[in-house]
C-alpha cells in the first residue's frame, strides 16, 4: 500500500511547526532579554560599580580609596567597549599613578571582555527578535495580536522568575562560591581566572563584590518579571 503525499498537506504541518517554534523562541528570547540587559546595565555603568563598591566595603577591604576604585572601574568600562588592547588600568599607588594589573590579570579580563560582547550580542538578538515578531504578528493578526504578546510575555517572565529563583536555590544549596566556580569552569577555556587574593584584580572586585552584583541582577530580573506578569493581566478585550 503506497500513500501520496502532496505539497499542501505538508504546508499546513509546516505552518503550525513554524508558529510553534516562533513563539518558543518569543519565551526564551524574554528570558535571555531580561537577564543579558540587566547584565549590561551592571557591567556598563559607573553608577552601578559606585552602588557595589559602598555594599561590598571594597574601600576598607583593598586599603584603595573611592575615587582611585571608580577611576579603575571607568578604565574597565572603556576598555570593554572598544576595541582598545591590552587593558591597562592605572590608579594612584603611594602617590604615584601605576598600571596595577599583571599579565595575567590582564589575559583574564580579555576573556571577561569576550564574555561581556557575546552577552551584549544576546542581548540585541533577542530584543531585535522580540521587536520583529512583536510588530509582524500586530501585522498579520492585528486586534488578535496584543493578545498572544501578552500571553507568551506572561509565559517568559515566568520562566525568567523560576530561573532567578533556581539560581537563588542553588546558591543556598551548594553555596554561591561553588555556583561561581561552576560559572568560570562552563564560561572560560582556562583557569586564568584563578588568581592570588592579593593581586589588585581580586582586591578590587572581590568575591562579596560579584554576590552583591549577581543580587542586584537577580532582584532587578524578578522585578521585570513581576512587572510583565501584571501588565500581561491587561489583555484586550475581544470587540463584539
Amino acid at each position: 500500500m503506497t500513500s501520496n503525499l502532496n505539497v499542501s498537506d505538508i504546508q499546513p504541518i509546516l505552518m503550525r511547526l513554524l508558529r510553534f517554534c516562533s513563539k518558543v523562541l518569543f519565551v526564551i528570547s524574554i528570558i535571555v532579554f531580561l537577564v543579558s540587559t540587566n547584565v549590561r546595565w551592571a557591567s556598563s555603568t559607573l553608577t552601578s560599580y559606585n552602588l557595589l563598591f559602598e555594599i561590598t566595603k571594597v574601600e576598607s577591604s583593598s586599603q584603595i580609596s573611592k575615587d582611585q576604585l571608580l577611576r579603575g572601574a571607568q578604565q574597565i568600562i572603556d576598555y570593554v567597549h572598544t576595541q582598545t588592547e591590552p587593558l591597562a588600568v592605572i590608579i594612584e599607588v603611594e602617590g604615584i599613578d601605576q598600571q596595577v594589573y599583571s599579565e595575567r590579570e590582564i589575559l583574564h579580563m580579555k576573556d571577561v571582555k569576550d564574555l561581556f560582547h557575546k552577552t551584549y550580542k544576546a542581548q540585541e538578538f533577542s530584543g531585535g527578535y522580540l521587536l520583529l515578531f512583536s510588530l509582524a504578528l500586530l501585522y498579520w493578526r492585528k486586534a488578535k495580536a496584543l493578545k498572544t504578546i501578552a500571553t507568551l510575555s506572561a509565559i517568559g517572565a515566568s520562566l525568567a522568575i523560576s530561573f532567578i529563583l533556581l539560581i537563588g536555590l542553588s546558591s543556598l544549596l551548594l553555596s554561591f562560591q561553588e555556583v561561581f566556580n561552576i560559572f568560570h569552569y562552563i564560561s572560560f577555556d582556562n583557569d586564568l581566572w584563578i588568581l592570588s587574593p592579593d593581586t589588585y584584580l581580586v582586591r578590587m572586585y572581590p568575591y562579596n563584590f560579584w554576590l552583591n552584583a549577581t543580587f542586584l541582577i537577580a532582584i532587578s530580573t524578578l522585578l521585570e518579571g513581576i512587572l510583565i506578569l501584571f501588565i500581561s493581566r491587561f489583555k484586550p478585550k475581544r470587540s463584539n
